[in-house]
């Protein structure tokens, strides 16, 4: 087969939760091997993977836009290469510690993140300006979002790219706040809220 027909099979492999089996690739001969270790959207997409080897596909990876499951305590020195500004294109983060200070990462430039998830298990804060400078940011999806403030998420969604809302929190906005962030979001096709829609006013 071409070089390229095993590029598109390899990627085809599934990605499972913290283990890295789909690298066995490179171990079946020495064309395999030379195929995956020479394509960097293989080593692009990390799937909760050990810090050691995401440090090392990172190197592999090249310039390729990454996506990335990962928890909020990875250590630092790993953690901010993978949340590289130029090159992280989709990122799921789950929140396992009460430090979300690692979020406050996200109120920087990112030009071409398009999809954010955000699994909140812990207490946590949205910071301002979240998500406030990416200019083709189109999913967002936040679980757990206890710490979701309406104000921040009005400027996650004030460029008007967002094609998709997904937010279960137990935080109501006003209706002022939730009818404002609505009116920023023209391109908004799909809509899922769970918890979060204005209190209705309370019966005499």
């Amino acid at each position: 087969l071409p070089p390229e027909i095993l590029v598109a099979i390899f990627l085809l492999i599934p990605r499972d939760t913290g283990n890295t089996l789909w690298i066995r690739v490179t171990h079946v001969c020495r064309r395999w091997r030379e195929v995956a270790l020479a394509c960097s959207r293989f080593w692009s997409e990390l799937f909760y993977v050990p810090p050691r080897f995401m440090e090392f596909a990172l190197a592999r990876s090249g310039c390729a836009p990454i996506s990335v499951h990962m928890f909020d305590d990875t250590p630092d020195e790993i953690l901010f290469k993978v949340l590289s500004p130029d090159r992280l294109q989709k990122v799921t983060l789950s929140l396992r510690t009460e430090d979300s200070s690692v979020l406050s990462h996200f109120a920087k430039t990112f030009p071409i993140l398009e999809t954010v998830v955000l699994y909140g298990y812990r207490r946590w804060l949205m910071p301002n300006n979240f998500l406030s400078d990416c200019p083709h940011l189109k999913n967002l999806r936040i679980v757990y979002g206890d710490g979701l403030t309406w104000e921040s998420l009005t400027q996650a969604v004030q460029r008007g790219t967002l094609c998709t809302l997904d937010i279960t929190s137990d935080v109501p906005a006003t209706e002022e706040t939730f009818l404002e962030c609505m009116r920023r979001m023209p391109l908004l096709q799909s809509l899922k809220l769970w918890s979060v829609l204005p209190l209705p006013p309370q019966l005499p």
